[in-house]
């Protein structure tokens, strides 16, 4: 330990470190010490793990699951990460070491800050607000009034009424428990959705599309070697982790061309875990969010049919690929913060999903730039509660709190995420690789390796931070040689131009990033639809309020019309921006947008038919699924990569821009 402290090197740094724990972990077993203290510590660290569990949920005079639960999850997450790092830290190569320490003190802090902002809004008592609407007193006077010898009971102090009477807005359908028919829906519908994901998962068994691109990033993380992205590395930590914790895999396979031959020690399998776990998981979720909007159940059923049947989505969580990441997290922020919208403001059910929609939107904006949109739907959304809230009268106090909560969470924490992962990448990758052309020449002379090391001052973290994120913008603008099957964002609604991206040796097999048209083609309908319903809503707000412009405009941003607002406000984030885009662009670019799409599609089924006919919209449902079913059946040997001869496959090419 004088090492540590009598240098200031990091590499020094990183050897005493490395040191101590070697000598815990590979003590000699005819040794006294062993017996005296290293057997104790690794016995001890089982009862240390197990610990936070059987702590009191409570804290001097205060008692309340929610905030010490939350403390406890993360000190028991946090502490089993720890002793991950312990077993496994003899794989760990050069910086690594630093990532798995900073992993483990970020669970920590992050998962008490919830908690923390509870125990706060606790101790002010700036809890239980609800969201109200003042209604006008219905006390009358007459002979219609209570006989005068009924005399009223006493009230409790804490029960009593305002002078003005205020009616809690109707809370949707989730902030109730779910019922038995939803829990058999989302465990079936969950089921499907990892059988459709997880089948035949090493197969094709050579590299498809950009597989070539994201595991060869994978390698890099596990050589400790640079290179560059134009997209943010949250995701390629997560390949590197599942693979460094489970596998002795060392970066064998190259990654070099499409259709390149997988090694026999390449564990393909747990290179195409995560993305499937994230697809299989956006079914469940899809249900929920859909739950949460307020739709029945054969709304909430059709909703994640039509995510558990694209074949686009099954597509793409079955590669090395990114985009089942972001599709996930994009739906998990998105019901955290309808979920926050309907909770009592400050109580445990608001932090707990602020929590999940500051995590959520953490993990979405740093996963692809193109996840960005939700930030625009986030603060849209904040802004809009903070008004519709300001109804209440708070303080000022509560309101700075408020604010302030909602500043840290919903911003400040996203972008320290997003820093804070960019800080273990640089701290990992410490040895030249193909991205240092990419960056300064002071920065590349930090790298092991390259030409230019040590030659020049070390930059600080903020000035290699910076200057790659105007890099990764200037290689997405620079993106601009034509390719066979980009698309025009136009036609992305459509499903006009998948794009093939394998094929089998004996070209009967392939691959082909690919939608079922009849879920897409249905999500259009539903999209056109649902914006009848919205004309629909402010032709009856108009019209009551017809003299007052403002009161109509209060009406339509309120509850289940706003639900409306949202899905269209986060369609058009999404899609809408691809038009100012010069680059190539490809049909799976559209993917955030389908999601409000087929939540839209939930909508108009509820406005339209569920409304009138509670039998015509299961009959309707019913249809609509077995539809989705026989596209995705009829379509799946093309996602697969089943063989097919050249007529089974012309026979499926229903226009010539499939092709």
């Amino acid at each position: 330990w004088g090492t540590v402290f009598s240098n200031t090197t990091m590499m020094e740094v990183e050897n005493a470190v490395r040191s101590v724990i070697s000598v815990w972990a590979k003590a000699p077993r005819d040794h006294l010490l062993f017996y005296v203290f290293f057997l104790p510590f690794f016995v001890g660290l089982i009862p240390w793990c197990f610990q936070p569990i059987f702590m009191p949920l409570k804290h001097d005079n205060v008692q309340d699951p929610f905030v010490f639960g939350i403390a406890r999850a993360s000190d028991f997450i946090g502490r089993w990460f720890f002793v991950l790092f312990i077993g496994t830290h003899s794989k760990l190569t050069g910086s690594s070491i630093w990532v798995a320490l900073l992993a483990c003190a970020s669970v920590l802090v992050f998962g008490n800050l919830a908690g923390v902002s509870y125990l706060v809004a606790l101790k002010f008592k700036l809890l239980g607000q609800s969201v109200v609407k003042p209604v006008e007193s219905t006390e009358v006077s007459g002979p219609d009034s209570a006989p005068a010898e009924q005399a009223p009971t006493a009230t409790p102090e804490s029960t009593k009424a305002p002078q003005s009477a205020i009616e809690v807005l109707p809370p949707t359908s989730f902030d109730t428990p779910l019922a038995q028919v939803d829990l058999l829906a989302i465990a079936t519908l969950t089921v499907l959705s990892f059988a459709t994901r997880f089948y035949n998962l090493t197969y094709p068994d050579g590299t498809v599309f950009d597989e070539v691109h994201f595991g060869k990033f994978t390698n890099h993380h596990i050589t400790n070697k640079y290179y560059f992205d134009i997209h943010p590395p949250l995701v390629k930590f997560v390949f590197w982790f599942i693979l460094t914790v489970f596998t002795n895999y060392q970066a064998e396979q190259k990654f070099e061309t499409i259709g390149e031959k997988y090694l026999s020690s390449t564990p393909l399998f747990l290179f195409r875990l995560w993305p499937a776990l994230a697809g299989s998981l956006l079914v469940p979720v899809t249900y929920l969010l859909a739950k949460k909007l307020g739709l029945s159940l054969q709304a909430c059923v059709l909703c994640a049919s039509m995510t558990l049947f694209d074949l686009l989505l099954t597509g793409e969580s079955r590669m090395i690929l990114t985009d089942s990441s972001l599709i996930l997290f994009i739906a998990m922020t998105v019901l955290g913060l309808v979920s926050l919208e309907s909770s009592i403001l400050h109580s445990r059910e608001w932090f707990i999903w602020l929590f999940v929609t500051s995590a959520s939107l953490s993990f979405t904006i740093t996963t692809k730039w193109t996840g960005l949109s939700v930030v625009g739907l986030v603060g849209f959304s904040t802004l809009h509660d903070l008004y519709r809230r300001g109804g209440l009268n708070p303080t000022p106090v509560q309101e700075l709190y408020d604010f302030s909560v909602r500043l840290v969470f919903l911003l400040i924490i996203p972008v320290l995420f997003y820093v804070f992962c960019y800080y273990l990448f640089f701290k990992q990758l410490t040895k030249d690789g193909f991205g240092a052309p990419f960056m300064l020449p002071e920065f590349q002379s930090t790298l092991e390796g390259n030409p230019k090391f040590g030659k020049f001052p070390v930059p600080s973290f903020f000035q290699n931070f910076i200057y790659l994120q105007g890099e990764m913008y200037r290689a997405n603008k620079d993106i601009t040689t034509a390719h066979q099957y980009q698309s025009y964002w136009t036609s992305w609604p459509l499903m006009l131009r998948p794009i093939l991206s394998w094929n089998s040796p004996d070209k009967l097999g392939r691959v082909y990033l690919f939608g079922n048209p009849f879920v897409w083609w249905a999500a259009l309908a539903g999209l056109v639809l649902s914006l009848g319903v919205f004309f629909l809503k402010w032709g009856n707000s108009s019209a009551v309020a017809s003299t007052n412009y403002k009161s109509s405009l209060v009406t339509l941003y309120s509850g289940s019309s706003f639900r409306l607002v949202q899905l269209y406000f986060g369609f058009i984030l999404s899609f809408v921006p691809f038009a100012l885009i010069q680059r190539p662009c490809f049909i799976y670019h559209y993917i955030p947008s389908l999601l409000f799409a087929i939540l839209a599609t939930g909508v108009a089924l509820d406005a339209w038919v569920t409304s009138r006919s509670h039998v015509a919209s299961l009959a309707l449902t019913a249809a609509l699924v077995v539809i989705f079913v026989a596209g995705f059946v009829y379509w799946a040997p093309i996602v697969y990569a089943f063989p097919l001869s050249d007529a089974e496959f012309n026979s499926r090419m229903w226009f010539a821009t499939w092709k």
